[in-house]
């Protein structure tokens, strides 16, 4: 009766103290213990938490208990957890490290500009670790060696992002990309010899499909809606829409001379951000280099405002003597450019480059490639 008056006394609570104690009913009931917590009475034992105040009392007072660390009890029941979230958080922390310093691969920034030449340069200043790559030199040190080699560009140079390597060019005299007027009536004519693998015509009549093989000069499409009757009616006749790609082999001879004085660029920017209102610049900056090209483009743009964006890419005039294998790799990109300078599609591109022949002259190389490319073979005629 004395101790269920008492456990009337002491309230439970849901804290969690350092100590559980289980003692003998009899001792319990003559001792008057203070700061005790979770009491319960289990056959002839009582069972309390306590803190380590009230401990050193039961101590003190030599009273027979049994005594249990419960932040241990606890530490020891969670351990596998905790070893878990160590491991989860080492995974993190190797995960950022990788991300940071270790590279899962090297792509260009723009598909369309790909150029196996710089691609292997690039990867020559890396080694393999496993499934990464990591730079033997830095990002800022291998971009200003490929201004020097490649300096037809305008600009190139490496970012990072994430564990991926990106290679920026920027090419110059590359137009951008023209739509054909909407109401063109007439034909599609093939410019070269190739096998047909993409068609998107959306207003007109196919006269071949995937995978023909045409020549140049074959019809590929007409507005003639008639065509198969071999009928002409104005009222018969629909706009030609679409592009017509095809995988085609060509030939292309290009002299490189020895001794050249060209304009290069040395690799240094300067841009500006200008707002174009009703066709007046506001903020506009001035050029600050004597030689230099100049690229603008459209950040946004609403009604009769635009805001706009210039990056000034700096030019010297500068003498380069090229041996055979500079000379190569010189011919190589500026196939590369002038494919750029015909484009009329991201999904065209140059599959691959093959050196058929070479001759070494007194002032220049003369190279033959084979060129494997995907690209728009439509040249329109009209009626």
């Amino acid at each position: 009766m004395k101790l269920k008056a008492r456990l009337k006394k002491l309230s439970p609570t849901k804290h969690n103290y350092h100590y559980h104690v289980i003692i003998d009913e009899e001792l319990f009931n003559n001792h008057n213990l203070n700061n005790i917590y979770n009491v319960q009475k289990c056959d002839h034992q009582v069972s309390f938490d306590c803190n380590e105040k009230a401990l050193k009392i039961l101590r003190e007072s030599g009273i027979t208990c049994i005594i249990q660390d419960n932040f241990k009890n606890r530490l020891k029941h969670n351990s596998y957890k905790m070893v878990i979230s160590l491991i989860f958080l080492v995974i993190i922390f190797l995960a950022f490290i990788i991300n940071q310093f270790m590279l899962r691969e090297i792509a260009f920034a723009n598909q369309k500009y790909q150029n196996e030449i710089v691609y292997q340069y690039v990867e020559s200043y890396t080694k393999r670790i496993g499934p990464y790559l990591s730079l033997k030199s830095s990002i800022a040190n291998i971009s200003k060696e490929l201004r020097k080699k490649f300096y037809q560009y305008a600009y190139i140079g490496l970012t990072k992002k994430g564990s991926k390597l990106l290679i920026e060019i920027v090419y110059q005299d590359v137009l951008d990309e023209v739509a054909p007027p909407d109401n063109q009536i007439g034909e599609f004519y093939a410019n070269s010899d190739a096998v047909i693998n993409y068609i998107d015509l959306s207003s007109g009549k196919m006269i071949v499909k995937y995978n023909d093989v045409v020549k140049k000069g074959d019809l590929l499409a007409t507005s003639n809606l008639q065509y198969a009757e071999n009928l002409y009616s104005i009222d018969k006749m629909v706009p030609l829409k679409g592009m017509i790609l095809g995988n085609v082999k060509e030939y292309y001879q290009i002299n490189v001379p020895k001794v050249e004085e060209i304009e290069v660029f040395t690799g240094k920017t300067f841009s500006y951000v200008f707002l174009n209102l009703k066709n007046r610049n506001l903020f506009q900056k001035d050029n600050p280099f004597v030689n230099s090209y100049t690229k603008t483009y459209a950040l946004f743009s609403n009604k009769d405002s635009f805001l706009k964006k210039t990056i000034i890419y700096e030019k010297v005039n500068q003498k380069i003597i090229r041996q055979m294998a500079d000379a190569k790799e010189y011919a190589i990109v500026k196939l590369y450019q002038d494919y750029e300078k015909n484009r009329s599609s991201e999904m065209e591109k140059i599959a691959s480059i093959t050196l058929v022949n070479y001759q070494e002259n007194a002032d220049d190389f003369t190279f033959c490639f084979l060129v494997n490319a995907c690209k728009n073979i439509v040249e329109f005629k009209s009626f």
